[in-house]
């Protein structure tokens, strides 16, 4: 959740989000998904990077050992998408 507020406090990246939120036309490789377990604001999260757009938007995080996974694969126990992109 730090992560999150930081991006969006102390750098300005534009935020969207919401349940099973899809990623805004605007992201890009490099930008963040903060995923929460109850609401947009649930100090419960697990922060990835976006790391492929190209067929889909594409994860990556440590872990779990992810790489270029779906943006989705967490919405079963996180399904609150918080997107940070980089203005």
């Amino acid at each position: 959740m730090e992560l999150a507020l930081c991006l969006k406090q102390t750098f300005g990246w534009t935020r969207t989000c919401g349940y099973r939120q899809a990623p805004p036309g605007n992201i890009q490789v490099g930008d963040v998904v903060v995923y929460h377990q109850t609401s947009c604001d649930d100090w419960t999260a697990h922060a990835v990077i976006v790391t492929s757009v190209t067929d889909g938007v594409k994860i990556s995080c440590h872990s779990s050992m992810k790489h270029n996974a779906a943006y989705s694969y967490i919405f079963d126990s996180k399904p609150y998408a918080e997107w940070f992109h980089k203005n």
